[in-house]
């Protein structure tokens, strides 16, 4: 989800409230969604969902990318879709599994290479978003398999807060536009309200949290979730940007694709789990 904090030219805030009711509706959808998935469903049917999911962000990617002028490869979504499985069910073979996806990819991008001025371009593309969208979904059903829910909803609910507090500050009183390249329209006030956001999301665990959890690490695991989704949006918006696409798809009306709703996401998850289990 992309914190979408405009930088506008006055105060005024024309325009605000709508834009954050369909935001708020929205993020009450997918909480719904996320419980059932979360709390209610089988492991075995989260794996099917992360992994219709993760192929539906690969065939947006796709599109992209080949906007950019790449060559995507069906094996690439192949494995990025098959990550989660592996990381799950199989996780003695998790480094091999990997390894041997990028070697597959690779090796395929000289069975096709297409303009041969681009195929090593278009591999380390293919493969880069193999990793980069199937990650995020393996761990989270990992820890959905395990039980470990509380992780999950850490990491939902503080990029969740975070996209709402930047759309309100960025809209109400953003002014300093630090990322005009990238993402013109996003302000230093709207990402300086999603870092304190997913901090106090944090914080606010830390209350229900089970014991040997510090609030101090809480507080930090919410910063981080928070600065490393911006650096996702911001990813998105450099390839979209690129692309000269203004949305990944047309999935979702009014919000865009899959990838809208999920790119902070995609950086956020591997950040916290790497922080979490550096210090547990």
């Amino acid at each position: 989800m992309s914190p979408s904090q405009a930088a506008p030219t006055s105060r005024s805030t024309s325009g605000l409230f709508p834009a954050m009711l369909s935001r708020v509706l929205a993020a009450f959808l997918m909480i719904g969604v996320a419980i059932v998935l979360i709390e209610l469903t089988p492991s075995l049917l989260f794996l099917i969902v992360a992994s219709v999911l993760v192929a539906g962000c690969f065939w947006e990617m796709s599109r992209l990318l080949k906007a950019c002028g790449l060559k995507i490869y069906a094996v690439a979504g192949l494995a990025a879709a098959l990550f989660p499985w592996l990381w799950t069910l199989a996780p003695q073979w998790r480094a091999e599994g990997m390894a041997a996806a990028l070697l597959i990819i690779l090796a395929w991008s000289l069975a096709d290479p297409g303009d041969v001025s681009r195929t090593f371009s278009s591999a380390s593309a293919n493969a880069v978003t193999a990793i980069y969208l199937g990650l995020p979904f393996a761990l989270l059903s990992d820890s959905q398999r395990r039980g470990e829910n509380y992780e999950v909803w850490l990491v939902l609910v503080a990029v969740w807060a975070s996209d709402i507090a930047a759309l309100l500050i960025g809209k109400t009183i953003g002014k300093r536009r630090i990322t005009p390249r990238l993402s013109p329209n996003k302000s230093l006030e709207g990402y300086l309200a999603a870092l304190a956001a997913a901090a106090l999301t944090g914080l606010g665990f830390a209350l229900f949290y089970p014991e040997g959890r510090s609030q101090v690490l809480l507080v930090a695991e919410g910063l981080a979730i928070g600065f490393f989704g911006i650096l996702g949006d911001l990813i998105e918006s450099a390839v979209k940007r690129g692309a000269k696409i203004k949305d990944s798809s047309g999935l979702i009306p009014g919000h865009g694709g899959l990838m809208d709703r999920f790119d902070s996401m995609l950086f956020a998850i591997p950040a916290f789990y790497l922080l979490h289990r550096l210090v547990e």
